[in-house]
């Protein structure tokens, strides 16, 4: 059982700060026990108090699931955490610590200690690890740490450019398997070690750089890197959300800010952003993004041969299908008949699809794409004839061989095949769902239904892109470098540093 003062403490507090809207996760014994609380005792209205329960949503209309309370956007609401057991209670703040404000998580089994506490204290003085003797060499040492296999592609520039320096040792700390990292970048001055190895040679270890690249890439048994880096950087590999700063910095705060880093490296659209963050601001480097490296490499020697030649759709996808809602962000199960149908009847065009591998996977979670439909899939395809199934983990070879792009108006594609100056079309599922207008990007072709989506394809059939101009005026206002040399650029500046 939850301390009941605590509880009313919390409550009496966020009531007098004006919040109206209470979210109870889970809704199991101490669930009921605090929405008795607030409805009897404070008055709160039972239609402003959200319960949250994965196994009883099943049963009752009145409890929604952790996805449905995801996708409701209840940003503004205070969450009461009420699980006892400690790996269920850190499951929670997981789940949740991107999509609500951290000052409104208030969880019941955390509460302050009081009694016999420190006038000052902090936690990462009770690490052991920091008694460790540093052995020192003379050389700089970069390290970073990787988040998936797919970090490697996007920073493939940087590290080149860096290996140039033979005074500089380069490790590579990963999240997956070494074997995954070593056959995308396989150069012997490269270290590269799983986490659990870097934990344990961690007395070995003192950076010069300790750079991390993904704001979802929780790995809280690195924070304390801080103490040995000399510098920390934040190399946000990002280049569009279509979202507001206030989410921008909160998702920082979720993973990254927790590093300390001394600075922030940002491509154009997310300095834009940064700018209006009082706390970022200071630390924000407009300095260009490496994966626009990757793409530039794959496309500079685009040739066509012709005006008669078909006109090659790239169809790119973003994810979020679960269980009981699908996001925003994904628009597949509106347009694919429309697509797959115009191709089927257009045999003058090709279109290549490319479903977001976390989509995918999130389809074979849910049994609806087994290994058997998606060789069906490839199988139709092949009947129809001009399109082609890709899965791959990159992008950049679909975009060489493509005259336009169609992809979801919240999918990070909406920017990064921006340079490339092929026509884009952003899907929506309605006029509703659309991006932030904070930082409005122009030259882009909309679709909000399936006219929109044939309006779009049948330019494309014709050769025509009257927003092209539009489109070059957005790419000199947010992408900083498009010329190979953002891995370069950044290179200097870590130097720099050093």
């Amino acid at each position: 059982m939850f301390d009941t003062s605590y509880a009313q403490k919390k409550i009496e507090s966020m009531l007098d700060a004006g919040c109206l809207r209470f979210v109870i996760f889970p809704y199991g014994k101490n669930g009921v026990e605090l929405y008795r609380m607030l409805r009897d005792n404070y008055g709160v209205d039972d239609r402003n108090i959200i319960r949250v329960d994965n196994k009883l949503s099943k049963y009752s209309d009145k409890i929604i699931s952790s996805d449905m309370f995801i996708a409701r956007n209840y940003q503004d609401a205070v969450v009461f955490i009420t699980a006892e057991n400690r790996e269920i209670n850190k499951e929670i703040l997981e789940r949740i610590d991107r999509y609500v404000m951290k000052d409104r998580i208030i969880n019941l089994f955390e509460k302050e200690v009081v009694v016999l506490k420190a006038e000052k204290y902090e936690l990462k003085d009770f690490w052991l690890i920091d008694f460790y003797e540093v052995k020192t060499n003379n050389k700089k040492s970069i390290h970073i740490l990787l988040s998936s296999k797919n970090d490697i592609i996007t920073i493939r520039s940087v590290i080149e450019a860096l290996l140039v320096e033979n005074d500089i040792t380069i490790v590579l700390i990963t999240t997956c398997k070494i074997s995954d990292i070593r056959s995308q970048i396989n150069y012997v001055q490269i270290t590269i070690m799983d986490v659990e190895e870097y934990i344990q040679k961690y007395r070995e270890m003192k950076p010069s750089i300790f750079i991390i690249m993904h704001p979802y890439g929780k790995e809280r048994r690195l924070y304390q890197i801080r103490s040995r880096a000399n510098t920390v950087i934040a190399l946000y590999t990002g280049v569009y959300d279509g979202l507001k700063s206030e989410f921008l910095a909160e998702l920082l705060k979720t993973d990254m800010e927790k590093y300390s880093p001394d600075y922030y490296l940002f491509d154009g659209y997310i300095y834009a952003q940064a700018e209006n963050i009082d706390w970022l601001k200071p630390r924000a480097i407009r300095v260009g993004n490496p994966k626009y490296d990757a793409i530039y490499a794959a496309i500079k020697d685009k040739r066509f041969d012709g005006t008669c030649r078909k006109k090659t759709i790239l169809w790119a996808t973003d994810h979020g299908v679960y269980s009981d809602y699908i996001a925003q962000d994904c628009t597949l199960d509106k347009y694919l008949k429309t697509i797959v149908n115009y191709a089927k009847h257009n045999h003058d065009i090709n279109v290549i699809f490319r479903p977001h591998p976390v989509l995918v996977s999130e389809l074979e979670k849910l049994n609806i794409w087994t290994s058997r439909e998606i060789c069906m899939l490839k199988e139709i395809f092949n009947e129809i004839g001009n399109i082609e199934l890709d899965l791959s983990n990159t992008y950049e070879d679909a975009l060489k061989r493509s005259d336009a792009v169609i992809t979801d108006g919240f999918c990070g594609i909406v920017l990064s095949a921006l340079p490339t100056m092929l026509p884009i079309c952003r899907t929506f599922r309605n006029k509703n769902m659309i991006p932030s207008a904070e930082y409005e990007l122009q030259g882009y072709y909309d679709a909000y239904n399936e006219d929109d989506i044939i309006d779009f394809l049948d330019m494309v059939k014709k050769g025509d892109d009257p927003l092209i101009e539009q489109r070059r005026n957005t790419c000199k206002k947010y992408v900083v470098g498009f010329n190979g040399n953002n891995g370069k650029r950044i290179k200097e500046l870590l130097c720099s540093l050093l």
